[in-house]
């Protein structure tokens, strides 16, 4: 595989060629009549992405309500409290979701499909960039709510 920064989650469009070669061709609006879509192991983790993804509006919409807050100190500070709450449990599940996947999930993958090897490997570099991402989003919440806790 072309060196990690050429693959950069952040800076990437779409998946690498070294890793959709190795993929199966079906389109993706077909792929629920594959046979061997979303198996019994997958459910789990599929519905665990689909949560994931509605937390991540959730906070995103909290924070655009405190970003367009035009009316009282009280009602800003309610939202920061909201927006602390929601993005601490959508931390606190990604972290979760892919310290599993890490430890559970992608070895397996590997050992059963070694020709996904460069896709796991690109999925473990997208997990430690995400990971330093949450790190310092979780920094700035704990900043926000000592900030909202203090007097005004």
């Amino acid at each position: 595989m072309a060196s990690t920064s050429d693959h950069h989650v952040l800076s990437r469009q779409g998946l690498p060629e070294e890793v959709r070669s190795r993929l199966i061709t079906l389109p993706r609006d077909e792929w629920r009549e594959h046979e061997n879509y979303l198996i019994s192991n997958a459910r789990p983790l599929q519905r665990n992405h689909n949560s994931l993804k509605r937390q991540a509006r959730h906070y995103h919409a909290s924070l655009e309500q405190v970003l367009n807050q035009r009316e009282s100190a009280s009602a800003y500070t309610d939202g920061m409290i909201e927006v602390e709450r929601v993005g601490k449990s959508l931390l606190r599940n990604l972290h979760s979701h892919h310290g599993y996947e890490d430890s559970s999930v992608f070895p397996v993958l590997r050992r059963d499909h070694p020709r996904l090897t460069v896709g796991f490997d690109l999925l473990e570099q997208d997990h430690g960039v995400l990971e330093a991402s949450l790190e310092e989003l979780d920094s700035n919440l704990r900043r926000f709510a000592q900030k909202n806790r203090q007097p005004r």
